[in-house]
């Protein structure tokens, strides 16, 4: 039962490395840098500018709090409380991350479903507070 669940688990995990992929093959990103790498300033048009150079407490500090959008097709508030930036910094940069990846998606479906019925469409709306409450 043992060699049972120890070739199991060996076997698990080479399935696993192999689907995967690593940086340079097939299924990987060659030019794909870990999220604690990215940092940044914002630009004019609202971006985030990578500095790969920074420190984590920079990068930390570039990292938006509150991330808010209110125009004709989707109203977006998304509010990250501080402890998760001090507690799980790492965990922060993935939220923040996909917070935007929502509220991009939920801005070009909004903005298709007003082409294709604009009398019936509705503005959307998204309220996310991301919390500690535990740890």
């Amino acid at each position: 039962m043992k060699h049972t669940l120890l070739l199991s688990a060996a076997f698990l995990m080479a399935s696993l490395s192999g689907a995967c992929g690593q940086a340079g093959e097939a299924g990987g990103t060659p030019d794909a840098r870990p999220v604690a790498e990215l940092s940044g300033t914002d630009t004019p048009d609202g971006e985030t500018q990578v500095n790969p150079t920074d420190s984590p407490e920079a990068i930390l500090a570039a990292l938006p709090r509150t991330i808010v959008v209110d125009n004709d097709v989707l109203t977006a508030d998304v509010s990250i409380d501080e402890a998760v930036f001090s507690f799980t910094p790492a965990l922060a940069q993935d939220i923040v991350a996909d917070a935007q990846a929502r509220i991009d998606a939920m801005e070009a479906d909004a903005k298709t479903y007003q082409k294709v019925d604009p009398d019936y469409f509705r503005p959307y709306a998204l309220k996310i507070d991301w919390q500690v409450t535990g740890a």
